[in-house]
Parts: C-alpha cells; sequence; structure tokens
C-alpha cells in the first residue's frame, strides 16, 4: 500500500517536473535573446510566461504532497490533522456593504514554508463568492479600509507567531482583494489596519468596509487589548 503512495507521489512530481522544464528553459533562453538584443517589451513579456509556468509547477508540486499527505492521513502513519486549510474552510459573507472574509485559523498557518496557497484560497472562495452574489469588479470603487481581525485563544502559545504588518501572508491576501473588490491597494485606494482581538478559538478574520464605516469601527471597537509584549 505505502508503495503503491510513493510511486504515485513520484509519477506526479516527475509528471509536473516535465511538463514544465521544457518550456521553462526556453523561456530562459528567450529571456537572454531578449536582453542581448535589448529588448525590454520581448523580456518582459518572456518573464511574464516563465514566472507563471514556474508558480504553476510549484502549485502541481504542493497538490502532489498534499494527496500524499492526505493518503498517509487513511492510515496508522499519519494523525488525522491537515497540512494547510482548504479553500472551502474560508467563510465569505457580505452584510451592508462590509466584506468578511473568514480564515479556519490565525494567520500565519505554518510558521515557515511556502505562503502561497493562501492567495490560491482567497482567490478561489472571493471569485466564487462574488459569481455567485453576481457582484461587480471592483465591488469598492472608492476608499476601503481592510481590517486584519487576529481573534485567539487567551493564553494559547499561538499569539507568539504572529508576524510584523508587512509579512508576505498579509500582502497574498491585499493582493488578491485588490484583484476581486477593490480598484487598488495603494494608500490612496485602502488603509490597512491590524487588530489583536481575545476570544475562545484561533482564527483570522479580514473586514474591508467602506471609510465611513470604518471611521465608527474605530470608534467602537475595543483596540486597547491587553497583551503580555513578552509573548
Amino acid at each position: 500500500m505505502y508503495k503503491t503512495m510513493v510511486n504515485e507521489l513520484r509519477r506526479s512530481v516527475q509528471g509536473s517536473l516535465g511538463r514544465r522544464k521544457d518550456r521553462i528553459e526556453d523561456g530562459i533562453e528567450q529571456m537572454e535573446k531578449a536582453i542581448s538584443r535589448g529588448r525590454s517589451d520581448k523580456l518582459y513579456e518572456h518573464l511574464a510566461v516563465t514566472t507563471r509556468h514556474i508558480e504553476m509547477m510549484v502549485k502541481e508540486l504542493r497538490e502532489a504532497m498534499i494527496t500524499f499527505h492526505g493518503d498517509l492521513q487513511m492510515t496508522d502513519m499519519l494523525p488525522q490533522t491537515q497540512p494547510y486549510p482548504l479553500v472551502w474552510e474560508v467563510e465569505v459573507s457580505l452584510e451592508d456593504g462590509c466584506l468578511s472574509v473568514k480564515m479556519p485559523a490565525m494567520l500565519p498557518y505554518p510558521t515557515d514554508g511556502a505562503v502561497y496557497y493562501i492567495h490560491e484560497l482567497v482567490d478561489k472562495a472571493l471569485g466564487r463568492f462574488m459569481l455567485e452574489n453576481n457582484l461587480p469588479r471592483p465591488y469598492y470603487t472608492e476608499r476601503a479600509a481592510v481590517v486584519f481581525l487576529h481573534h485567539y485563544a487567551a493564553g494559547k502559545a499561538d499569539i507568539c507567531h504572529l508576524r510584523d504588518y508587512d509579512n508576505v501572508e498579509h500582502r497574498c491576501i491585499t493582493n488578491m482583494l485588490a484583484a476581486h473588490m477593490l480598484w487598488g491597494d495603494s494608500p490612496k485606494c485602502i488603509i490597512s489596519m491590524d487588530v489583536l482581538a481575545p476570544g475562545e478559538t484561533n482564527f483570522t478574520e479580514i473586514r474591508i468596509m467602506p471609510v465611513t464605516a470604518f471611521r465608527e469601527f474605530v470608534m467602537s471597537e475595543k483596540l486597547t487589548f491587553n497583551i503580555d509584549e513578552k509573548s
């Protein structure tokens, strides 16, 4: 049984590498030619295409590993836990012009490793929500606020893993919000804010709201939560 799982993983990995290898190598050669000819337009074109192939290869390899991990969970080899959240675990809702995106755990999920999967989770969840509700793109055409609410169970060690405001997890989510809901992600388009919110469970909620609603939020939300600075 384990040999079959490993062989299937090997086939998936080798298949992805085989499909993308020639295209990536060709893209590198084309970029080299564009540089030698001073063709910045062609350089950017080949750079974009090659980057897309690399990202797709990484996605395929990650999916192969997640499948392998899931197969192992069906045995006694590994406990029943998921390495990453799944797309249907991301909850999206809209009420009174305020969008809520609830992640199934506190960001960041792992404390190391790639985070591109967050980009995919939010992309698919928002895309599905906008399609089902027939929302215009962008939904927010004026300046809006993006608030990251980090809910955590008081006393748990997870709070120690919170990163600085400029971490890549935030950027993954903000990029997807800008692609689906906002008219941009510069300071003239959005206000960004992080709030620690003690509660019963650990999860991160991202709220997107008009600036008028944000003013009310700031005035009503208890932002002076006590946190041990040594945590």
